[in-house]
């Protein structure tokens, strides 16, 4: 595409056959790009809940496997566990226990709404659970 303008009305972008390149004055400029381009455009990129692009792509902590940063999240890719996003106080309280290099591990699945104005997420090792009513997060482990 020629360059367009973001969301927030300062960020600016071009996008590819597979991704996209930001620039954020002040920022950055970044690359999201395949299955986490794919993940972010599901989700209305720099519009939905996750935000701008933070980081390029990186490699995880400890396994084989990638992320990108946001405003308000990531989105993880695993070879073999898939793409999934993780945001809002779920993505606080997973980054607050170390990530992928935590007692979680991985994310198996999307930030998803629950009954109430919640949310919950899978992780290979349990999952975190968001009551917007205490604004807790709580962790059931597997």
């Amino acid at each position: 595409s020629d360059t367009q303008t973001g969301v927030d009305g300062k960020a600016r972008y071009n996008l590819f056959d597979h991704g996209a390149i930001y620039y954020r004055p002040n920022i950055g400029t970044f690359e999201v790009h395949r299955a986490i381009f794919d993940q972010w455009q599901a989700l209305n990129r720099d519009a939905g809940p996750l935000g701008l692009p933070t980081t390029d792509i990186k490699n995880a902590a400890t396994k084989p496997g990638k992320y990108n940063g946001f405003d308000n999240g990531i989105i993880s890719y695993h070879p073999t566990e898939g793409t999934f996003a993780v945001y809002g106080p779920i993505w606080l309280k997973w980054k607050e226990m170390a990530r992928d290099n935590g007692p979680l591990g991985y994310p198996l699945g999307d930030v998803t709404p629950t009954s109430g104005g919640g949310s919950t997420c899978r992780f290979e090792h349990g999952q975190l659970t968001y009551d917007p009513t205490s604004g807790d997060v709580t962790w059931i482990p597997s």
